[in-house]
Formats: C-alpha cells, sequence, structure tokens
C-alpha cells in the first residue's frame, strides 16, 4: 500500500510540473492539528492517544491551463508545495511510574511537502473545485517537551534531546506521506482536511519504534487566482 501511494504521488507531481501552468496560488492556512503516534517497545504495539495542537502553512498552488486537453473533461492536474509549522505528539496513559497520571509529548516541526493533485468540480475560471492531493513530506524538529502530570496535581516538565544516539529522545528528521482533500471556495478561501502517515521511525534506540500519525483541519485565504 505505501508502494502504491507513494507511486502515485511521484506520478502526479511529476505530470503536473511538466503540464502547461495557467496560475499561482498562494495559500495562507492554520487550523488543527491531531497528532499521535505508532509506538511499539521489542515488538510490542501500546495505544497513544491524540495530543491536539496547531498547525500553520503557506502553500503554493499552480495548475494546468483552463484551456487544456484534461480541463475539457472536467479535470485539473496541480502541484503545491508547502511549507509548514506543525505539531506532533502524542498522551501516554499508561505510565509505569508511581504516582504518573498521564505524560503529554509535544514536538514541534518545520515541515516542507510537495504534493500532486487530482482537481474535480467546476473549471478553476469558476473558483470553486475539490483537489485530492498526494506526496511526500520532510520535517525537522525544531524542539519538543514532555510534561508528566502527576496524581497531587503538579506536574514536571522535561525538554526533550534530539539526535541519533541512544541516550536522545528522538531523531530530528521524520519522513512520510501526506494525502487528503483540498477545497477551493470562490477563489479566495481554502479548506483542508489532510492525513499524514509517518515512514520514517524517530526513536533512535533499536528496540524501540515510534511512527508520527497526524490529521489536520485547516482553513485560510488564498492570493494570486482570479476568476475570470
Amino acid at each position: 500500500m505505501k508502494k502504491i501511494v507513494l507511486f502515485i504521488s511521484i506520478l502526479m507531481i511529476s505530470v503536473a510540473v511538466n503540464a502547461q501552468v495557467n496560475e499561482a496560488t498562494f495559500r495562507l492556512m492554520g487550523g488543527l492539528s491531531l497528532p499521535n503516534y505508532k509506538y511499539s517497545l521489542d515488538d510490542a504495539s501500546a495505544s497513544r492517544n491524540v495530543n491536539q495542537g496547531f498547525s500553520g502553512a503557506l502553500m503554493l498552488s499552480f495548475y494546468t491551463s483552463d484551456n487544456s486537453d484534461i480541463a475539457d473533461l472536467g479535470l485539473n492536474i496541480g502541484g503545491h508545495i508547502g511549507f509548514n509549522y506543525t505539531q506532533k505528539g502524542g498522551v501516554n496513559k499508561n505510565l509505569s511510574g508511581q504516582g504518573q497520571v498521564k505524560a503529554d509529548n509535544r514536538i514541534n516541526y518545520f515541515q516542507g511537502d510537495a504534493m500532486g493533485s487530482i482537481g474535480f468540480g467546476k473549471k478553476r475560471s469558476k473558483g470553486t473545485f475539490i483537489d485530492i492531493c498526494a506526496g511526500p513530506y520532510l520535517a525537522y524538529a525544531m524542539n519538543g517537551k514532555q510534561k508528566i502530570e502527576l496524581s497531587d496535581g503538579t506536574s514536571l516538565d522535561t525538554d526533550f534531546k534530539f539526535g541519533t544516539a541512544t541516550s536522545d529522545d528522538f531523531i530530528k528528521f521524520d519522513l512520510g506521506l501526506k494525502t487528503g482533500l483540498l477545497f477551493t471556495i470562490s477563489s479566495r478561501y481554502s479548506i483542508a482536511a489532510m492525513y499524514e502517515y509517518g515512514l520514517s521511525d524517530i526513536a533512535p534506540q533499536e528496540s524501540l519504534k515510534i511512527q508520527n500519525r497526524n490529521f489536520l483541519v485547516t482553513a485560510g485565504i488564498n492570493f494570486g487566482h482570479k476568476k475570470r
């Protein structure tokens, strides 16, 4: 399944890059991130809960011409390059430490993604359409923190250490796939629902495996595209 999604992503991006580009649209977006992560120790999985966060993005979208052959079929091919600030992590409610209730893990990432898309709906000249998007992302961890809530109502905060040594908490980089729906409304507004599937293991320890998962709901304003 991963190979199929990756192949489709590369194909869509390739088509978009080589297509006749009509206009570019900048999107300034922000909203909720709903992350957790897949966690396994010595091949034994343990559940993690969603740790709600924030996401913001600047996205550049470009599309095939409204006069292209594919537009005559009621479709549009697009490409999207995004620069994102996003919060990932998860909540551990199965702590073994005495008096520990839960641990909130938060990692703040700067992320770049490149997605291809197939668009449906009215012609883009009408300003309202839907894109189905898919493509890879690469994220860099700027910082992170764990907050442990204790049974007496107090809490302990610890900053994460990033690196590849076994004494570190997480690896700096996270590589994965991003897919979802992007709605453009009357040229000026965007709404997006995206899912991020981490492929890389962000834990430096051999016995431990952690992979990010993240669902995003964002909205924003568009600049550049004009209805004709």
